[in-house]
């Protein structure tokens, strides 16, 4: 099988605690022809004195040490001084599973395709990834899809991140990540795969995506949630622009939704601060057709219309609700897997 350079670049701010497990799921690939490019983007932490370390220790690694940039800064300049065929991104606190970039060149080869989407695992940790016994991974035979097809799937569904990607390296040629906001996969995914001819979906969990109070997208700052908004609006509007034959008027209603969503959902929980969202929400609300939405969708849009003094106390309800349900569920699968080792043991 013939082997292309895969570049991985890995931007890193202040992520001490969990750089060095990150970037041994890198260098410990079972896919070996890899050129791995660090960009420290300003830390202070120690964390520049980590990367240093890992590129002493292995050639492929190539450090770069930046004024801070911001997560797109960083990405940019790694796709500015990559020399392969291929790029992937990880973030610094996440993990690769051994076999991933080794199964997705594979599918690309195979497949002759722009872009290779594979499933991830979220993990809600603090401590070290671990991979979850109790969802195993398929190995099924990968999904084509032509860029009319792949793009009609993002919709609806949680695939806007750049990490769980492999592109191949003319994607980028006009495409850069936009600097200075936080959410920026969201457009720049939609962008890079118009620019694909066709991609492939991977139906392997091969990720380890963490979730942590101190991570970029776990935290409902006003600038963050002001760049969440803009980036989904950012969407409709490119859609609109550039590729409106893509789209039926189901499409552009299920974003409109997505929209509405995201913004019901900081309106709560930024509180005060998220009163500038108000004027947004009615004036996309107006152009939502509430039947063509989801029932979750559609009645908290309603309670926020009709009976806005009682909407954030039914929303943080039905947080709340979810939550239990999903520890319960965690609990109970974590409790089986104990019963389950105790009897081998036995």
């Amino acid at each position: 099988m013939y082997k292309p350079l895969v570049s991985v670049i890995v931007p890193v701010y202040n992520v001490k605690r969990f750089l060095s497990e990150s970037l041994n799921s890198v260098i410990n690939q079972t896919y070996k022809r890899l050129e791995i490019i660090v960009v420290d983007d300003g830390s202070t932490d120690g964390s520049e004195a980590i990367c240093d370390e890992f590129a002493a220790k292995d050639s492929r690694i190539r450090v770069i040490h930046q004024e801070n940039k911001g997560l797109s800064g960083a990405r940019n300049t790694g796709l500015d001084v990559m020399t392969g065929e291929i790029v992937a991104f990880i973030d610094s606190d996440d993990a690769f599973l051994p076999t991933m970039i080794e199964k997705m060149v594979c599918v690309m080869n195979e497949s002759d395709v722009d872009i290779v989407m594979c499933k991830y695992y979220r993990c809600r940790t603090r401590g070290r990834l671990k991979c979850p016994k109790s969802k195993g991974s398929t190995a099924n035979r990968p999904i084509i899809s032509s860029r009319k097809e792949a793009l009609r799937g993002l919709l609806g569904c949680d695939n806007w991140y750049a990490w769980n990607k492999l592109y191949r390296r003319e994607c980028f040629d006009k495409i850069d990540n936009q600097e200075g906001r936080v959410y920026e996969d969201v457009e720049t995914t939609y962008r890079l795969i118009n620019s694909a001819k066709s991609v492939a979906t991977l139906d392997e969990r091969l990720i380890l995506y963490r979730r942590w109070g101190g991570s970029i997208t776990s935290e409902y700052r006003v600038n963050s949630a002001r760049d969440r908004v803009y980036a989904y609006a950012r969407v409709q509007e490119y859609v609109e622009k550039n590729i409106p034959d893509i789209f039926t008027d189901d499409h552009e209603q299920r974003i409109r939704g997505i929209r509405i969503d995201t913004m019901l959902s900081l309106y709560v929980r930024l509180g005060k601060e998220a009163r500038e969202f108000r004027k947004t929400i009615l004036e996309v609300g107006k152009r939502l057709d509430l039947k063509k939405c989801g029932l979750r969708i559609r009645w908290l849009y309603i309670l926020f219309l009709r009976v806005p003094h009682l909407f954030k106390f039914g929303f943080l309800f039905f947080v709340w609700c979810k939550n239990r349900v999903k520890a319960l569920i965690e609990f109970s699968m974590t409790c089986f897997d104990r019963i389950r080792m105790f009897k081998v043991t036995q």
